[in-house]
């Protein structure tokens, strides 16, 4: 009954009162309408989108390698980088490596100044 109710316009779809009756006259139901109330919403509830907000505390980072082409010199050749956010301040930090090696995956020089705080730059990326 509730599966063949989603589908008809909002204005015609059955109330739980009603939902009530129609189980105690054509079904025999002896139960209180309490419990169909508490059922057809919770039915309802587990039907709907929910969206579970994203909350990014200052000091946290996302970072990432990856590899892309560039033009280094008039040559076309593969790009390493590293690719850093703070998703709560929207600052970047991008630096690209010549290659994929144990050695450029350190901290990147520049990075960190010398107070040792990280050091990034705010921009803003448009499609």
């Amino acid at each position: 009954m509730l599966a063949a109710d989603k589908e008809r316009p909002k204005k015609q779809r059955y109330t739980s009162k009603r939902i009530f009756e129609r189980l105690r006259d054509e079904h025999g139901f002896t139960g209180k309408i309490t419990i169909v109330k508490d059922y057809v919403a919770g039915w309802r509830q587990r039907g709907q989108e929910m969206f579970v907000p994203l909350t990014h505390p200052p000091g946290h980072a996302q970072a990432d390698f990856g590899e892309a082409l560039g033009v280094i010199g008039g040559v076309e050749r593969k790009i390493h980088y590293l690719a850093m956010d703070l998703p709560h301040s929207d600052a970047i930090f991008v630096v690209a490596y010549p290659a994929e090696t144990t050695e450029t995956r350190g901290t990147p020089r520049g990075l960190f100044g010398k107070s040792g705080a990280m050091i990034f730059h705010s921009a803003s990326v448009s499609s």
